[in-house]
């Protein structure tokens, strides 16, 4: 497997915030397009003949052998882009595709910094 393809799912692994499996799923999907490397699944699917069997032609695109050859070229395709994915806050991944904004501060130590924090829904 490639390397980049590697690193993308030790680094799905080493997140614990994300617990469940559509979480640990979407985190991949969004790393491996950072990484460039959406493709190297999706070509092991469509090329591994053992796999064939579990997809059937009629009922999904890479069961299908014409159809699969398709979508992995447009995979290769994805790959070719250069994708800037926030993946540091990935904890809301359990729950949804959409992350909140997220922003960074460097903030001074001082004994007043007028910041309030609000909590909706339960998350800050």
């Amino acid at each position: 497997f490639d390397s980049a393809f590697k690193l993308s799912l030790q680094k799905q692994l080493d997140r614990p915030r994300v617990t469940t499996v559509q979480g640990r799923g979407r985190l991949f999907i969004r790393q491996a397009l950072c990484s460039g490397c959406l493709h190297v699944p999706v070509e092991a699917m469509v090329r591994n003949k053992y796999l064939k069997n579990a997809y059937h032609e009629k009922d999904s695109i890479i069961g299908n052998e014409i159809l699969g050859e398709i979508f992995l070229s447009l995979v290769f395709q994805v790959s070719q882009i250069s994708f800037n994915l926030q993946v540091e806050n990935s904890a809301f991944l359990d729950e949804t595709w959409q992350l909140p904004e997220y922003h960074v501060y460097e903030l001074c130590p001082c004994l007043d910094l007028g910041i309030y924090l609000g909590h909706v829904k339960g998350w800050a």
